[in-house]
């Protein structure tokens, strides 16, 4: 509108009456309404967002397994006391309980020439609760065969010897030994291991269990 003014009246108007009229359609010239302002959007999601991972953080952090004190190592050289315990309750141990032993009294040595080694065969009675059991035995080194056939029964005949009668029967050629007759090394050949014969007026009786 102002320009529509200025076109039309340019050449007709004196500069101080133009100026007059520019400066009146300007003071009466609509106002332009400036448009609102747009509210700020609200900030909820936002905030929601950021809130949720801590939540989720605490969450964790609150279910997590609770930190556990490293226990310190024993010192070398200290003995734990567990294994004390252990040991301490542990029942004892007999290594003779799985072997019935018992006294036994030669009643007859025979020359036993089939055997691959030299052996005596024996008839021990153990007592009325095992009974009389057969044995062969390399024992002919200290309990030499007299003239080479016959067993030197002085040694033998009579005499007290240890031996374990739970054994299963062993086929030793064409003997059957069914118990085994206890001896221990000595010299170049076995000693038999019997009851202390130095203790005198005690009478160890066939079937004695060994304990």
């Amino acid at each position: 509108m102002l320009l529509q003014l200025f076109r039309s009246h340019t050449l007709l108007l004196a500069p101080r009456t133009l100026l007059h009229q520019i400066m009146t359609a300007a003071t009466n010239a609509p106002t332009v309404p400036t448009p609102a302002s747009t509210p700020a959007k609200a900030t909820t999601p936002a905030t929601t967002t950021s809130a949720t991972p801590a939540t989720a953080a605490t969450t964790t952090s609150a279910n997590a397994a609770p930190a556990t004190t490293p226990t310190a190592a024993p010192e070398p050289g200290t003995k734990c006391s567990k294994s004390k315990s252990r040991r301490a309750a542990a029942p004892a141990i007999d290594p003779l309980a799985g072997l019935d032993v018992r006294v036994g009294r030669i009643l007859s040595a025979e020359p036993y020439p089939e055997a691959r080694r030299p052996a005596i065969k024996l008839r021990v009675d153990f007592g009325p609760e095992i009974g009389i059991k057969k044995s062969s035995a390399q024992i002919t080194a200290h309990y030499a065969l007299e003239d080479g056939l016959t067993p030197n029964e002085e040694k033998l005949v009579g005499t007290l010897v240890l031996g374990v009668v739970n054994l299963p029967p062993r086929q030793i050629g064409k003997f059957m030994s069914e118990v085994l007759v206890l001896g221990v090394p000595g010299g170049d050949g076995v000693v038999l291991v019997r009851p202390d014969p130095a203790v005198v007026g005690v009478d160890v009786q066939p079937g004695a269990k060994l304990y």
